[in-house]
């Protein structure tokens, strides 16, 4: 059995990735792929859909690196992949002489040509052969010569005017400022029926409080505000879609304990796809505890029947091999694993 990796390339280009092939023993030229998903069993085809008979799709010359093989992808086979993480793919090479298969790892750091952004120019755009003529610049008409009319008497001379003595600017301003004084000492004056501050009574100063509305108490009902809003809680399965419960619980991002307990109560409820979905992305990124019990659930040892998932030896391998891939010393997936390939 092959043990397949997608790794980014160096530098990371979205949409594209090395196919990393080890234990491979045909042939580097004339090489074929073929892409099965767990999910429904179905293969990837040429134009990025999954279909219900195999497609092979060929390969360019594979190039050796040490005891391994690597090839290069386009966004046609890396975009599909990426586009659900949380399936296993199964993936077939042929040199017409040999056939050999294993199950694909996705490194973390692969990213999808979406990620590159929607404004790129594309290739088959020419730049133009002659270079737009400018538009014609209309010539500006002659301005019209004016004549002024014959007979026309020059205007009359404007009087001069007279300005006032610098003496009435004195006094108007002196006016002024006794106008403001007295009316100073009219808004100043105390009147009769008036209480000075000093004098005023505290009471007089009091602003009633209006009454602070109450609320029920969160203990008479058992449920905090935090618990009620948690986006892991069970309720909130209830009342969202199965993704965006997934993506929101994932977004608070829980332990391995606490995924283990939703992924527990999703079961229960048979809400499948959000069991299958918080196991695999979990599981891909690096937690071991979580991919473990994942193989268990489709090691036909362990494997509960009628439950959300069907015992699959070959996934179960799959799983296995990952929690070995980080953990290397894991004596469990290591057993099961001998027992699953005798």
């Amino acid at each position: 059995m092959l043990k397949l990796e997608l790794k980014p390339e160096n530098p990371t280009r979205p949409g594209f990735a090395r196919l990393v092939i080890h234990k491979w023993a045909g042939d580097t030229n004339n090489v074929t792929l073929s892409v099965q998903r767990n999910q429904d069993q179905r293969f990837l085809a040429s134009d990025s859909a999954w279909v219900g008979s195999e497609v092979f799709h060929i390969l360019p010359r594979l190039q050796e690196d040490g005891d391994s093989f690597s090839v290069g992808l386009g966004p046609d086979i890396v975009d599909p992949l990426l586009a659900s993480r949380e399936n296993a793919y199964r993936l077939k090479l042929s040199d017409n002489l040999r056939i050999d298969e294993g199950r694909l790892i996705i490194d973390n750091d692969v990213i999808s040509s979406l990620a590159g952004g929607s404004n790129v120019i594309p290739n088959r755009l020419q730049p133009l052969t002659e270079p737009l003529s400018e538009p014609p610049v209309a010539e500006s008409a002659p301005e019209p010569i004016v004549t002024p009319p014959p007979d026309i008497d020059p205007p009359l001379p404007v009087p001069p005017v007279k300005k006032p003595p610098l003496t009435w600017l004195w006094l108007l301003l002196a006016v002024l400022v006794l106008a403001g004084l007295i009316g100073a000492w009219l808004l100043l004056k105390p009147s009769a029926g008036m209480t000075s501050p000093a004098t005023r009574s505290p009471a007089a100063e009091t602003v009633p409080i209006p009454a602070t509305p109450t609320t029920p108490s969160t203990a008479a009902t058992g449920v905090t505000a935090a618990d009620a809003a948690a986006p892991c809680a069970p309720e909130t399965m209830k009342t969202t879609g199965e993704l965006d419960f997934v993506k929101g619980c994932l977004q608070s991002q829980p332990n391995s304990a606490q995924v283990l307990a939703i992924i527990s109560q999703a079961k229960e409820q048979k809400h499948c796809d959000v069991a299958q979905r918080l196991y695999a992305y979990k599981a891909q990124s690096g937690d071991t505890a979580i991919a473990l019990k994942y193989a268990h659930e489709y090691d036909p040892l362990t494997a509960v029947k009628g439950g959300c998932f069907t015992a699959d030896a070959e996934t179960a391998v799959y799983w296995y091999e990952m929690v070995i891939n980080q953990d290397a010393h894991n004596a469990e997936a290591k057993t099961r694993l001998n027992a699953l390939k005798k």
